[in-house]
């Protein structure tokens, strides 16, 4: 033109965006505003098992990001998150934990496999949580948890080697039960002498309560003294002999055990008076003691 010009510059302020990749978070909207206006950091998201840990500017998540205000260009920002240890707790009701099991997990663990726990007495059942059985723990729970060890009562027997006496019946009872002790077997010849824990009877048990394992008890006896009484019918010798139950009769003894009458022949022993057939009485045979007293009868041949 004709004349000298003053021309102005007429601007409208741009509107950027930041977007939000909360990397498996919960989802925050974007922020479109003006350039140069003051953006003010949204909410934090959340994640199950994770607390957040800020917005960075790159995916490696290697620069932390300044909200100030809306710069020059769309900016995507990037959520970073740090792992939740949660705790396993463990009641146990006065039994063992096994070591394997774990204390701590996280939502990344990959399921977590519960070994059995121990109890003195008892058998180990199931693990519980809420009441109800688990076998492994779920990482998903993202939760302190506490497991309950379930364990029954087991049950072990007693049994009781008589050595020779009577028999006794085994006991089956529940770890800590009262054990008591059974009536006192008889042996013919010979005197209980009280349960012992061991074969060689070198320890003697004490009832009291039943121990986690099953038990075998052995019966200890002391020999009575036995005596064999002779009945002569006439003749002369030795009017009898006492010795223990089961006692050997030496074959000294033995000899001297034969009878004399003058005019007669000893003709052997017997255990009834009128010398009925299948009473006779052996010593060649019969060469221990008896297990209860007797009385013999001389039988005699006229010569």
């Amino acid at each position: 033109p004709a004349n000298n010009l003053s021309v102005t510059a007429v601007y409208s302020v741009n509107e950027y965006t930041i977007s939000f990749d909360s990397n498996g978070g919960t989802a925050v909207a974007p922020i479109t505003q003006d350039f140069e206006s003051v953006v003010v950091e949204p909410a934090a998201p959340t994640r199950t098992g994770y607390t957040f840990a800020g917005w960075f500017s790159d995916a490696a998540l290697t620069t932390p990001y300044v909200f100030d205000t809306m710069p020059a260009e769309d900016v995507t920002l990037y959520a970073a998150w740090d792992l939740v240890d949660y705790t396993i707790s463990y009641d146990l009701d006065g039994g063992l934990n096994d070591p394997a099991n774990p204390v701590t997990f996280n939502v990344e663990s990959a399921p977590l496999t519960l070994a059995p726990a121990s109890k003195e007495g008892h058998t180990f059942l199931r693990w519980e949580l809420d009441g109800a059985p688990v076998t492994e723990v779920d990482p998903a729970l993202a939760e302190n948890i506490v497991l309950v060890a379930v364990f029954e009562l087991t049950t072990y027997t007693v049994t009781f080697e008589v050595n020779g006496g009577s028999a006794v019946d085994p006991l089956s009872l529940n770890f800590g039960d009262p054990v008591v002790a059974p009536a006192d077997p008889t042996r013919l010849g010979y005197t209980f002498t009280g349960w012992y824990a061991d074969a060689a009877l070198t320890t003697p048990y004490v009832f009291d309560t039943m121990p986690a394992e099953n038990v075998t008890l052995y019966a200890g006896w002391d020999p009575i003294p036995i005596t064999i009484t002779f009945i002569l019918n006439g003749g002369t010798g030795q009017l009898g002999y006492t010795d223990f139950a089961d006692a050997i009769i030496s074959e000294g003894a033995r000899d001297t055990f034969v009878p004399v009458r003058a005019g007669f022949t000893f003709a052997g022993w017997y255990t009834t008076s009128d010398f009925q057939a299948g009473t006779e009485y052996d010593f060649s045979i019969n060469t221990t003691m008896p297990l209860e007293d007797i009385t013999l009868y001389a039988k005699w041949e006229a010569n």
